[in-house]
């Protein structure tokens, strides 16, 4: 086959019908390149303890930065690797990112020191931190509005396995083998979710509407989303949401280890927090049709305000801030599931107007709201307390910001 041929060949393969788009394979290689960053997160949470008693932090807050330093580099990769996918294809950013990604899981396996370990975070959060931003623009090159949404929400839905397989898996690894055996790991799943990739996702952006990687043009694209209305304040809600999530991560050994004192049963009690978060997404994905992006993000976000609010409220007056582990774990089952009918549609409301810009919009929005939720979620984790109420009330204060700059939007 001629090289022209090959290319007519790979053009029509992607630009497939509906009924490919929403495809059980796409979906779930789509939730694969996700699952990249909720693995690396869930995985080590349990490690955490272990991670903090090697290297005698000076305090014990300081764990959380193995998860925060993560994220940061998932903001950098997010701003790099839109305007890389924008003008090479999705295919490249995404083989270049997993190489990125591979070295900073050797390096945090091979860390001598907790310095040593957060870089090589930073390193892994810069190759993967962008997958969800080039799925995310692969999707929107085949779909837009309330359809990009649904297929969001399904991924979400398929992911949020690996997201209850992870603590278990990260604790049986550091329990057999020792912390940096579970960053070994990560560089396999790595590998073979790049394999998959290549065999199975043809490239979704066409010749015509690749984008040169010039600094002016970079930032006339950046400079097109924060002028967006809606683009801006979507991001901003997106950002305050993502901090109370962030947070609730970085502290969830603390809370579920320290307070309530759990160790082989951490990961049940962890993966029961998430276990609403799949019927949430596969919820969304039905409602969003039938609701509209905005109605369901503000539900969502009305949500998080009164259970957040009203849970630190119940902890401090009834159970002086630590109520029992079944009504925490119920608590957050409810709360957390809501993540699922706010990260997808904030998204989709950021991004559909962005057209054939997707990739780089996607990425100054995800680079926006998680640097935003880094602060955040540093922000809450510092003060940690040995109590629940801190993180109840980041849950309380998103919801009311985003339900603010959302109403903004409206009028």
């Amino acid at each position: 086959m001629t090289r022209e041929a090959f290319r007519g060949a790979t053009s029509r393969r992607a630009r497939p019908d509906a009924a490919v788009r929403t495809s059980f394979g796409f979906v779930a290689l789509m939730a694969s390149l996700g699952a990249l960053n909720a693995f690396a997160t869930d995985i080590v949470i349990p490690a955490l303890d272990e991670i903090d008693r090697d290297f005698a932090l000076s305090d014990p807050n300081l764990r959380q930065w193995t998860i925060y330093a993560f994220f940061l580099g998932m903001a950098v990769s997010q701003l790099i690797l839109g305007p890389v996918a924008d003008r090479y294809g999705r295919r490249r950013a995404v083989f270049g990112g997993l190489v990125v990604y591979l070295a900073g899981a050797g390096l945090s396996a091979a860390a001598g020191s907790y310095e040593g370990l957060l870089a090589g975070r930073v390193l892994q959060g810069m190759g993967s931190g962008g997958m969800r931003v080039i799925a995310n623009a692969i999707v929107r090159d085949r779909a837009q509005g309330p359809e990009m949404a649904r297929i969001l929400s399904l991924t979400n839905s398929v992911f949020v396995i690996m997201v209850l397989l992870a603590p278990f898996a990260g604790q049986w690894i550091t329990e057999a083998q020792g912390w940096p055996w579970v960053f070994a790991w990560l560089a396999v799943q790595g590998a073979l979710t790049g394999l998959w990739f290549a065999l199975a996702q043809p490239e979704t952006l066409r010749a015509k509407d690749r984008r040169e990687i010039r600094p002016r043009a970079v930032l006339r694209t950046l400079g097109g989303v924060v002028a967006d209305p809606g683009a801006r304040r979507a991001g901003l809600a997106l950002g305050a949401c993502f901090g109370a999530f962030g947070a609730y991560l970085g502290a969830a050994e603390q809370i579920f280890g320290g307070l309530y004192g759990l160790d082989d049963e951490l990961p049940w009690a962890f993966g029961a927090v998430s276990l609403l978060f799949g019927a949430a997404s596969l919820f969304n994905a039905w409602a969003v049709r039938r609701l509209g992006l905005e109605r369901l993000a503000a539900g969502g976000l009305a949500w998080w305000m009164i259970s957040g609010f009203g849970g630190a409220a119940a902890a401090h007056w009834l159970f002086d801030g630590v109520p029992p582990l079944l009504v925490y774990v119920g608590w957050g089952m409810v709360t957390i599931s809501g993540f699922a009918a706010l990260f997808g549609n904030l998204q989709a409301l950021a991004l559909q107007e962005m057209g054939d810009r997707a990739g780089s919009a996607a990425s100054a929005i995800s680079a926006f709201g998680t640097f935003c939720g880094v602060g955040v979620a540093a922000a809450v984790g510092s003060v940690y307390d040995g109590t629940v109420v801190p993180q109840a009330l980041s849950f309380g204060a998103a919801g009311l910001i985003g339900l603010v700059v959302l109403g903004a939007r409206r009028g």
